[in-house]
């Protein structure tokens, strides 16, 4: 059999350990465990947190790391060399990874978009754009669906997604969003185009600066008034929490968000480490590491919007006729703390939309906006670098990608384009990624069992953020989204049921031979 290339291997012990925790540690340990661990009990969610971490995260990326490390190859070739039966495992998070590569994207191209304009004065979402009278300049107003809306609200619908009234309503390409997306993908290709040769050095600066920003947002927060009122409201335990089921499926999807085991990254980055190097303490780090972010990451949200929620609250207050200075407490009648944190979210509403405009108030604005962003933009990068792994590392251990020079590999898999109100997109990939691909089928059946209408809808512009009540999806929509998601989940049985048929079809006499003329044909096939 023909001698297979060298596989490339980290210069050092600190890129492996860097790539790892930057894949694990993403936005979503800043937009959404703060937000999971307020709603689910406070300081009580780090319980079942704690337990699925030891469970469910640890095993996971422990396993993966050994697979990677043991059969020095990715995904596909690695669950083949496992059993063949099992090489469609490999296949699925290969196109999983591709997807959510998309999903990503977005996210950079929306860093991208804020961080330049984060150095305008004043800052573009903290008033309403003005409509000036072409025939007479004296005469102007605010855009009246800013006036409506609040500055940030308008900036993020209008601005940075040009969004429609309609899903059904495409709008055509949005060129704005399309180069900063474009810029997002640049940035990438340089970034990886030597391979772990040049991202390992990326992840220097892309792993640790967020860290960085993390504690001087934490130093700033600390000193805005009323941040304590946030922190109580963190920690603030409920123990009867814990016998709700929801909060422990809470705590294990944020365990797939934030640690991202099952996709294959671990496999795919775990590749390039010796042999032998003892993974036990990498896993261990990984895991410490993500949940010490996901824990500083609440902090450093909950200080600050402790602060906005503080200000509401009191003029709540005043409005009721009750002296914010003399009373004492988080509730009364219609003022609540809680629900005041609760209103402001999760996801992208939360960093693009919240902390805008929170941050807009700030002595030296343009700088902490620039810094939030930059940091956002960072997370982002070093997670896209471990789902992109997957699929340039699983092409090239094919023997036809295997001959293509790197960049050509890296660049054919990936094209995204950015049509109006991509926050659309954003949300479709993202019900695709949390369904994990793999097990789309039962997505599917608690779709069937429990409807689609509560569930599956969206919040149209129609001259303000949103409705009292969502829209559905249209029909087609959803029977897209649910396609991909089988899809990606098909090739499971369809490699087990094929590899027999090709192995009685064309026998080997060498059993590798065989498994490698397995993988280009049933490759070829799907």
């Amino acid at each position: 059999m023909k001698q297979e290339q060298k596989r490339d291997k980290w210069d050092n012990k600190a890129q492996a350990l860097l790539s790892l925790i930057g894949f694990a540690v993403g936005v979503s340990n800043f937009w959404r465990f703060p937000y999971m661990c307020q709603k689910n009990g406070g300081g009580t969610f780090l319980i079942p947190y704690g337990v699925m971490t030891l469970i469910v995260g640890f095993p996971l990326v422990y396993i993966e790391l050994l697979i990677g490390q043991k059969f020095q190859k990715g995904p596909v070739k690695a669950w083949a060399a496992i059993s063949p039966y099992a090489r469609g495992i490999g296949i699925a998070s290969m196109i999983c990874c591709a997807i959510g590569s998309c999903y990503y994207a977005v996210i950079l191209g929306y860093c991208i978009f804020y961080f330049a304009n984060s150095f305008r004065s004043p800052l573009p979402w903290s008033q309403c754009p003005i409509i000036r009278n072409e025939s007479n300049f004296t005469h102007a107003k605010v855009h009246p669906e800013c006036s409506v809306s609040q500055p940030a609200v308008y900036f993020f619908y209008k601005e940075t997604l040009d969004a429609t009234h309609s899903i059904d309503d495409g709008g055509g390409i949005y060129w704005k969003a399309l180069i900063c997306l474009s810029a997002g993908w640049i940035i990438i290709y340089f970034s990886m185009m030597q391979g772990i040769k040049s991202s390992g050095k990326v992840v220097y600066v892309t792993a640790t600066v967020p860290y960085v920003f993390l504690i001087a947002f934490l130093i700033r927060g600390m000193m805005l008034p009323g941040h304590e009122n946030g922190l109580l409201e963190l920690v603030r335990p409920n123990i009867t929490t814990l016998r709700d089921p929801y909060v422990w499926k809470d705590a294990a999807v944020q365990i797939f968000y934030s640690l991202g085991g099952g996709f294959g990254a671990y496999i795919a980055l775990g590749s390039y480490n010796p042999p032998k190097m003892k993974t036990t303490r990498y896993t261990v780090g990984i895991v410490l590491i993500n949940a010490f972010t996901s824990l500083l990451a609440a902090v450093v949200v909950f200080s600050i919007l402790g602060s906005v929620a503080t200000q509401i609250f009191n003029q709540c207050l005043i409005q009721a006729k009750v002296d914010p200075t003399t009373f004492n407490g988080t509730e009364y009648g219609p003022c609540s703390m809680r629900k005041i944190l609760l209103s402001f979210g999760q996801g992208p509403g939360l960093a693009f939309i919240v902390f805008s405009s929170v941050l807009q108030q700030l002595q030296g604005a343009q700088v902490w906006s620039a810094l939030f962003f930059f940091m956002l933009l960072m997370m982002g990068i070093d997670s896209i670098f471990g789902i992109l792994e997957v699929v340039s590392t699983s092409l090239r251990d094919t023997r036809f990608f295997g001959r293509w020079p790197r960049q050509l590999v890296l660049a054919n898999p990936e094209a995204t384009i950015m049509p109006n109100d991509g926050r659309l997109l954003f949300k479709i990939i993202g019900l695709i990624l949390a369904g994990v691909g793999i097990l789309a089928l039962t997505g599917v059946l608690i779709v069937i069992t429990y409807g689609i209408d509560n569930r599956f809808q969206y919040h149209p512009w129609v001259g303000k953020p949103i409705r009292p009540s969502g829209a559905p999806y249209p029909g087609w929509l959803i029977g897209v989204t649910i396609a991909v998601m089988v899809g990606s989940a098909i090739s499971i049985p369809l490699v087990a049921i094929c590899t027999p048929i090709f192995r009685r079809a064309c026998p080997q006499s060498n059993e590798e031979d065989e498994i490698e003329a397995d993988n280009h044909k049933i490759s070829m096939a799907l």
